[in-house]
């Protein structure tokens, strides 16, 4: 959905310490080819609407994932800082919809190694309800 991935990205730049800890920026879906780590790439997990008869209100789980190659947790641990500080219970502003609400469900981080990288990772992931105005 456009509109909700274009308030997110709002909210993103508009938090200037993310943006400086995240200096490979943020991307959907995917990174691109010659992106500087770190860098966070943003995916919608599920999405799912409900009617109440009077309301409709849609359900997703947006994803999180923050990338770096550096020789500690640190760099990754403090985008996770910054990106928590800025997206926990926010308001987006939402074209065509009132935000109801942003709660993180999920977070976890783990080190990839293989014969050609050695990555550090780290996933976050929102449920964000909105509601149709």
């Amino acid at each position: 959905m456009k509109v909700l991935f274009d308030a997110i990205m709002t909210k993103y730049n508009a938090s200037t310490a993310l943006k400086a800890a995240n200096t490979g920026g943020l991307h959907r879906e995917v990174a691109p080819q010659n992106a500087r780590l770190p860098y966070t790439v943003m995916h919608q997990i599920s999405g799912k609407p409900r009617d109440t008869f009077t309301e409709f209100i849609e359900n997703y789980i947006i994803q999180f994932n923050i990338y770096d190659s550096t020789a500690s947790d640190d760099s990754v641990d403090d985008i996770f800082t910054k990106l928590t500080a800025a997206f926990d219970y926010c308001t987006l502003t939402i074209s065509g919809y009132t935000h109801v609400i942003m709660r993180r469900v999920l977070n976890q981080s783990f080190f990839n190694e293989d014969e050609a990288s050695r990555v550090w990772q780290y996933v976050v992931q929102y449920e964000i309800e909105m509601q149709k105005t």
